[in-house]
């Protein structure tokens, strides 16, 4: 039987090891956005708005609401909702 080959554990070490899940992450957060952009036409940011108004029971979410499960800025989220405004994907909110 072999024995298994030392490991090195450095501070750098761990630190590298630890990254690499962010890595993963942010590799596959981004191929979800890509994948998006091509299928769909939708940032992650809007099919998350989208997902979160259908399972809303009315249909309807106030924009605190969704400012808490949505991970942008206020100003991020006023946006979003604009542009799926403009796409008639949202109805306009009646706001001038």
């Amino acid at each position: 039987m072999k024995k298994p080959l030392p490991t090195i554990s450095t501070p750098a070490s761990r630190s590298a090891a630890s990254l690499r899940p962010m890595s993963y992450r942010l590799l596959l957060d981004r191929k979800i956005e890509q994948q998006l952009k091509r299928d769909a036409g939708l940032s992650h940011a809007q099919y998350e708005i989208l997902s979160r108004l259908a399972a809303a029971p009315s249909g309807q979410l106030r924009m605190s609401e969704l400012a808490e499960v949505i991970i942008v800025s206020r100003s991020g989220l006023t946006y979003q909702i604009t542009q799926l405004e403009k796409a008639g994907l949202v109805p306009t909110s009646g706001h001038s």
